[in-house]
């Protein structure tokens, strides 16, 4: 493996604010992504936790499956393979087998996962083989034959069987999703103790009553309307649940700032100061967030061609515990793009009328 995601991650690491992700939590990253090729790469970010000073930061890396990344993680090109240390671990072994499976164009998993996203919880990078969890992006045409497939897909990622309890409230969760909702993705949390999935759904918010009393939600509906309701006026909305015998009391509501609101930095900057004046987002983090978007031009080791790495506030996370304090996080994520796709991109950061320049 000559070229590794560090050649990658260099190219951005001066950008991250220390206030998001302290030296520690870099130096973390690094030791991760010396274990790893970087033709993984199309996509890659970090999270980092907003109302708390500790500046700590976990690390996402998106798989997809219409370039080399799918190959990589299937074993299939061999001059750019993983470490072949981690697979001394179960979990590593069962991610080969899964994207294996992946990769074998009769497998539904082919067709029906759009790419797979491995996140690294910063406590558990520097291990001899840190253990992602492994979210699976659905396509949006799988409709109602996710319950095909989708629960042994995510037992392919499991080290022991995917228990019956937890298969049938998995399932019944899916069945329950009203015309026009659908999953998005679905997870496999191989780092966390938790004996269960996640799945990520989108469904508009004047369902998501009648969906959480469907499937038995434990804890507050209210708040949890209350939320969507505070939350759905600065973003688009997409809901995480938590699975296992029975659906868990936590939900994360994850927010996409709207873009239609005019360039997507103002709407971005509305909702961290919306989130800042509720505490739930530190002032020095909510600067730092916006101070992270831009692009700058570059020659990656591993490639021939220049080509520029876009930076993005994704989304953020706010985590709702039945009437605990909630707690927010921030996406912040980066991807290369090559001259054809430059215009496109300029477009989504709102900098179309910008001529690219050679840095920024």
């Amino acid at each position: 493996m000559n070229f590794t995601m560090n050649d990658v991650f260099t190219e951005v690491v001066t950008h991250i604010p220390g206030v998001l992700a302290s030296s520690d939590a870099c130096t973390a990253i690094r030791a991760v992504n010396a274990r790893l090729p970087a033709a993984l790469f199309s996509s890659a970010g970090f999270e980092c936790h907003l109302g708390v000073k500790e500046s700590r930061a976990d690390w996402h890396l998106w798989i997809e499956s219409n370039g080399n990344g799918r190959d990589v993680l299937a074993g299939n090109i061999p001059l750019a393979d993983l470490d072949p240390s981690l697979f001394d671990s179960p979990s590593w072994q069962r991610i080969r087998f899964f994207s294996k499976q992946w990769a074998d164009p009769s497998s539904p998993l082919h067709e029906n996962v759009r790419h797979v996203v491995l996140e690294f919880d910063q406590d558990r990078m520097n291990e001899r083989a840190p253990i992602p969890g492994v979210f699976l992006a659905i396509n949006k045409g799988s409709g109602q034959d996710i319950r095909a497939w989708l629960a042994d897909a995510l037992a392919l990622l499991q080290e022991t069987p995917l228990r019956r309890a937890v298969r049938d409230r998995l399932r019944y969760c899916c069945d329950a999703l009203p015309r026009g909702a659908g999953v998005d993705y679905a997870a496999s949390m191989l780092a966390r103790t938790c004996d269960g999935v996640r799945i990520v759904i989108l469904l508009d918010g004047g369902d998501l009553e009648d969906y959480l009393k469907a499937v038995g939600y434990p804890g507050s509906i209210d708040e949890i309307m209350e939320a969507t309701a505070e939350f759905g006026a600065f973003a688009r909305l997409r809901y995480l649940i938590d699975i296992s015998d029975a659906v868990l009391p936590q939900i994360g509501i994850e927010c996409f700032p709207r873009k239609e609101d005019g360039e997507i930095k103002t709407a971005c900057e509305r909702l961290l100061e919306h989130l800042a004046k509720r505490s739930l987002c530190l002032p020095e983090k909510r600067d730092a967030l916006l101070l992270w978007p831009g692009y700058a031009r570059t020659v990656l080791p591993s490639d021939l061609w220049p080509s520029y790495i876009f930076r993005r506030i994704s989304h953020v996370k706010v985590v709702c515990r039945n009437r605990a304090p909630r707690e927010a996080k921030g996406y912040l994520s980066f991807q290369r793009k090559f001259a054809p796709e430059i215009i496109r991109d300029l477009r989504a950061v709102g900098m179309a009328d910008e001529t690219v320049a050679p840095s920024r």
